[in-house]
């Protein structure tokens, strides 16, 4: 395997994908990380011909589609969950991979552990049926925050189609103050 230097398009935040894909192609990355937050890629906003649309343009530029991600950080949590399961349909259509999704940030952490696991045990299913891996990417201050509650919920996930996206950034440590929802 040739190593690949990868950026994503959050904070491109006035670009289109397109335009996005472009000017990292331009900066001179291989790949890209395409984050569905920016309006014109918005989960709810994508079907299967505007998708199609998209990765055929995105063909064409000099730069490969590494994965997609899909946080929906602000987002009502029911429009989220309909957005991540969206989601797994664009990735297919684009030909991704790897669908990157996260956490919810922490409100009543016993509870949301729970209903976290049943969710990304619903959303493994769906996306291994649709050939897309999922990669939880463990951020401080959401359910699942460090490496320890990461290993932990793979675990209970049990699922070939689960797996984590490792980001340096948030690799520090939990900064929390708490023990994982295992209480190990």
């Amino acid at each position: 395997m040739t190593p690949a230097l990868g950026f994503r398009t959050g904070p491109f935040t006035d670009l289109t994908a397109d335009q996005a894909a472009s000017e990292l192609a331009r900066l001179g990355y291989d790949c890209m990380e395409l984050c569905l937050e920016s309006p014109d890629v918005r989960p709810e906003n994508m079907d299967e011909a505007g998708t199609l649309e998209l990765r055929r343009r995105l063909d064409q530029l000099p730069i490969k589609l590494a994965s997609v991600s899909y946080h929906g950080d602000k987002d009502p949590l029911p429009e989220r969950r309909k957005n991540q399961e969206r989601a797994i349909h664009i990735a297919h259509w684009l030909g991704a991979a790897i669908l990157v999704l996260n956490g919810e940030r922490v409100t009543d952490l016993p509870r949301q552990w729970a209903e976290h696991v049943d969710r990304f045990q619903t959303l493994s299913k769906l996306a291994a049926a649709q050939g897309v891996t999922l990669a939880i990417e463990p951020e401080p201050l959401l359910a699942v925050g460090n490496s320890m509650d990461m290993a932990k919920m793979l675990q209970l996930v049990n699922s070939p189609s689960f797996k984590v996206n490792l980001d340096i950034g948030a690799c520090s440590g939990d900064r929390r103050g708490r023990s994982t929802p295992s209480g190990s």
